[in-house]
């Protein structure tokens, strides 16, 4: 229901945060990432159950958020604002042109101005969580991720 809290969780990460957003683009804002994922969970040793649950039925009533969408005619009228970027978080292959791990069309290339910051790294290689605020934040500022600024990823 649209008062339910929802946690994303065990798709590989770039898809967990798909499947969040997706969420967050129909309105439904209470949506969280178990970060590390079942992996983690079940490393600390926390309670895990083979059985299926059995939810009441509900009801779930879209209402599409279209400010955290963008379409290309609004990627178009932002590249030229001076507070906007554009994250690019393929693979550095995918950003450079030489490859692309997704079935389109056989254009490859960027947005003309962007940066690029492999979703990747954002996370603690070791633990697979997301790596802390304090490691983050440098790592954004560098790319000119600021909280200032109008982000567009893809």
């Amino acid at each position: 229901s649209n008062e339910m809290t929802i946690v994303v969780y065990d798709a590989p990460s770039q898809m967990m945060g798909m499947v969040a957003w997706a969420f967050l683009y129909y309105g439904h804002w209470d949506v969280r990432l178990l970060d590390g994922g079942f992996g983690k969970w079940s490393r600390e040793q926390r309670p895990v159950s083979t059985e299926t649950p059995d939810y009441p039925y509900t009801h779930f009533v879209p209402a599409p958020e279209e400010a955290i969408y963008c379409s290309l005619d609004q990627a178009r009228a932002a590249a030229s604002q001076p507070n906007t970027v554009f994250w690019d978080t393929r693979t550095l292959e995918e950003f450079e042109g030489a490859s692309r791990s997704y079935e389109a069309p056989p254009r490859l290339g960027r947005i003309p101005g962007a940066v690029h910051l492999h979703w990747e790294d954002l996370i603690d290689t070791n633990t697979k969580t997301l790596k802390p605020a304090e490691e983050l934040r440098p790592l954004l500022i560098s790319k000119g991720i600021t909280p200032d600024s109008e982000v567009h990823t893809y």
